[in-house]
């Protein structure tokens, strides 16, 4: 499923992950929810996808990501803007993303997977 297609309306729409799960996505999409979060920053929605199957679920709500990038990745995270939903969308050829406990502060690791993904990045 193309991640360019959804719309931010059908993301947010998405079951929510339980908040203390941790899961591992083939590509994620930021999504702006314009709410206001105590600390005074925008609460955003992480959704997670699923190579082939498109946006599985809301990962986390958060208003601040903590990224980490083990070294040596070996390979570009990529960031393209979606056109319907206006979104950010995270991938990587040979990457995941862990997505961690939906608290204030989110923490995604970038894991390397053993065998790089080939193909037009749309479809992630």
């Amino acid at each position: 499923m193309n991640a360019n297609r959804w719309t931010r309306k059908e993301l947010l729409a998405l079951p929510v992950r339980e908040w203390n799960a941790e899961s591992e996505y083939d590509s994620l999409t930021i999504v702006p929810t314009y709410k206001v979060h105590d600390s005074g920053y925008r609460l955003m929605a992480i959704v997670g996808h699923i190579d082939g199957k498109g946006p599985k679920e809301i990962a986390a709500f958060c208003d601040d990501i903590n990224w980490s990038v083990p070294a040596p990745i070996s390979t570009w995270i990529k960031t393209d803007m979606t056109t319907a939903s206006n979104c950010a969308h995270m991938w990587g050829n040979g990457l995941r993303f862990r997505v961690g406990h939906s608290l204030s502060s989110t923490g995604i690791e970038v894991v390397k997977i053993s065998k790089s993904i080939s193909g037009n990045h749309a479809e992630r």
